[in-house]
Formats: structure tokens, C-alpha cells, sequence
């Protein structure tokens, strides 16, 4: 799902919008009942939609949430992965 964000940001009308509304509902959801993996998950999903629209601050903030809680459940592939979309900004 995440490789085709950047797609649809760009491409199908209205779909960033509905995606970034999705992600923060996630978001929301995952908070209320203690899911960070999914938490981080979602985070990294939403900085690469923010990423793709030239959103950087915001991407860069969602990537910088994303990485904290992967460190805290020692979730190292996405870990990895955070951090990849971090620098990719620089």
C-alpha cells in the first residue's frame, strides 16, 4: 500500500485527502487502544503520503514519531525503513 501513495497523491483526484484522513482515524485509533507497532506503522504510511505531496515538514515529523515508537517495540525492519524515508528528505 505505502509503494502506491505517492501515485495516488498525485494522479487520482481527491485521493491524498481521503488517504491522509484514513491514516489520522489510524492514527487516533491505535493511541486509544495501545497498538504502537500499527501506531508507527500508520505514521510512516502518512509521512511517505506527506513525503509524496511535498509535505516535508510534516512528512519529517510523521517519520520522526514513526522511528520512536519502532525503537520502543524493537520493531527493526520498519525501523529501518523509517529511517530510509528520513533521509530520503535530506
Amino acid at each position: 500500500m505505502a509503494k502506491n501513495i505517492g501515485f495516488l497523491a498525485k494522479n487520482v483526484p481527491f485521493a491524498g485527502k481521503k488517504a491522509e484522513e484514513h491514516f489520522n482515524n489510524a492514527i487516533e485509533l491505535y493511541k486509544e487502544i495501545g497498538m504502537k507497532s500499527s501506531l508507527g506503522q500508520a505514521y510512516l504510511s502518512l509521512g511517505l503520503l506527506y513525503k509524496a505531496s511535498k509535505r516535508t515538514d510534516q512528512a519529517r515529523q510523521c517519520f520522526l514519531e514513526a522511528i520512536d515508537l519502532f525503537e520502543k517495540c524493537e520493531a527493526e525492519t520498519y525501523l529501518k525503513q523509517a529511517n530510509e524515508a528520513l533521509d530520503s528528505l535530506t
